[in-house]
């Protein structure tokens, strides 16, 4: 593959309509592409192991998104990358590209606060330009392939999957991970917090199917709302046309009464089957370690509606980071911090450290000395926080996001055994160091000491000497200049 050949390609000519911006994958691709933010790849590519291999390369080096166009044994283009650097994902929030973690943060924090802006139907969509049903279905018409090379099968491992259980339920969307078991079905597995599976068993305790569609190519924000953990009573749609700022357009599915996204690329449609499971797995998963076996229900695939040309959408799943960490890494922790302020208003903010969600760090205007402890307990029982194994408090004056920082307070503000504690049989996501379904919890006080009692003499603790932030902007600025000019850098003027 040539990596020197330039962005600026047609993708498809029949794409050029009139819709809202980035009001779906294409007219996103278009914007990367004229933002020279999209790698077009016109030579034969192998689905294995180059596709993985290409999406592993863009997360490691935060590259350009990449339009596989010739996939080799399909016909449909691939697009993998599209959330796979943070410029990205603060580009598809309407943000600055250099925008920083606790910015992007605010933006979901300002658009969670507009919910909701309500979802609109359409009679029609592009998603409806071609119809399959029956024995006509065929998962592997699009560009199927293994991510990592012990998967046990294909995974579609960026479909968002949209669902309700009763009638009087809202409708939920979600990134499940879908194991293909022949040309009309997949297994999906689905934890048992999850609202996909909460409707699930609703039906299956009835005896009946659930009726679920799965969208697949998606404007950029969808799946960023779909990999979050919104509240069990929101619609992710109107999340979505929160964070937009107008109303999503959907469409009914073909098979039930099901809203999909009318502009989507993809959309498979069909019912999870009660009382029936597979051995699903393994599967390499966002920890940087294979999963096991799940015994997981089956996706029985009863219809595909797709536009013309369709576009596969993917994403690499692995070692942090990968694409879906920053995808669903500031969604997740803005979902957080909202729930958490609410009992703890002394909370700041919070930051995930590599591994994802496994570390993560409050900060915090604490005033007590038993505040660090009940942050990290509350933290541990809400929503996404009870994924954490290790959970560290800090103060103001350490930067959450800094993983340097975040040690220096350990180290100089750990002082006895009362500053860590173990939680034993706790709650368990995808941990490869424990099997067998729990796994333990450690938190970590590594604040400064403060009343009631003293945990240790208090010390002074070291500010940077007055000026020091403009002495900072005066280096950078040179720093900066010396790229520009190709002049070395040899004085302080």
């Amino acid at each position: 593959m040539d990596s020197n050949k330039a962005f600026k390609v047609t993708i498809f000519e029949s794409h050029r309509f009139q819709l809202q911006p980035a009001s779906d994958l294409r007219h996103w691709l278009d914007f990367l592409q004229d933002d020279n933010d999209l790698w077009i790849i016109e030579d034969e590519v192998k689905p294995e192991p180059d596709i993985g291999a290409i999406g592993k390369a863009i997360s490691d080096t935060q590259g350009p998104a990449a339009l596989i166009k010739n996939v080799r044994g399909y016909k449909s283009p691939l697009a993998i990358g599209v959330h796979g650097a943070p410029r990205r994902v603060a580009k598809a929030l309407g943000l600055e590209k250099d925008a920083n973690n606790d910015q992007v943060i605010e933006a979901w924090s300002r658009a969670l606060s507009r919910y909701p802006v309500k979802s609109v139907l359409r009679s029609d969509g592009t998603c409806k330009e071609n119809i399959v049903k029956g024995d006509k279905v065929n998962l592997f018409d699009f560009p199927l392939h293994r991510l990592n090379s012990i998967d046990g099968s294909f995974f579609i491992s960026k479909g968002c999957l949209i669902s309700k259980g009763n009638d009087n339920d809202i409708v939920n969307v979600g990134i499940y991970r879908m194991m293909v078991l022949g040309k009309n079905k997949t297994a999906i597995m689905m934890q048992f917090d999850q609202h996909a599976a909460r409707h699930f068993v609703s039906q299956e305790e009835k005896g009946k199917p659930l009726q679920i569609s799965v969208s697949i190519g998606n404007e950029p924000v969808l799946p960023m709302v779909a990999g979050a953990k919104m509240p069990y009573e929101w619609s992710e749609f109107d999340v979505a046309g929160a964070v937009r700022e107008s109303p999503y357009e959907l469409t009914k599915s073909e098979t039930s009464d099901l809203p999909v996204p009318a502009h989507a690329e993809i959309i498979l449609e069909g019912v999870i089957e009660p009382h029936l499971r597979v051995f699903e797995g393994p599967f390499g998963e966002f920890p940087g370690a294979y999963t096991g076996y799940f015994y997981a229900p089956i996706f029985t695939v009863k219809a595909i509606t797709h536009r013309d040309n369709p576009i596969y959408e993917t994403l690499y799943i692995g070692r942090p980071d990968a694409e879906h960490h920053y995808m669903t890494r500031h969604s997740k922790l803005a979902t957080l911090t909202n729930e958490l302020r609410k009992v703890m208003p002394k909370i700041t903010r919070i930051a995930y450290l590599k591994p994802y969600i496994h570390v993560a760090v409050i900060q915090g205007k604490w005033t007590h000395t038993g505040d660090p402890k009940q942050a990290i307990n509350l933290f541990w029982g809400v929503s996404l926080g009870r994924n954490a194994k290790i959970t560290v408090c800090v103060d103001e004056d350490v930067n959450p996001w800094d993983a340097s920082e975040v040690m220096w307070a350990i180290s100089t503000r750990v002082s006895s055994s009362n500053d860590i504690f173990i939680m034993h049989d706790a709650y368990q996501s995808l941990d490869p160091a424990h099997i067998s379904g729990v796994s333990i919890k450690i938190g970590i006080d590594a604040t400064k000491p403060r009343p009631p009692y003293l945990r240790f003499k208090p010390v002074d603790w070291i500010d940077p000497p007055k000026g020091t932030d403009q002495w900072i902007a005066k280096i950078m600025k040179m720093k900066k200049e010396n790229r520009d000019t190709g002049v070395e850098l040899n004085d302080s003027k």
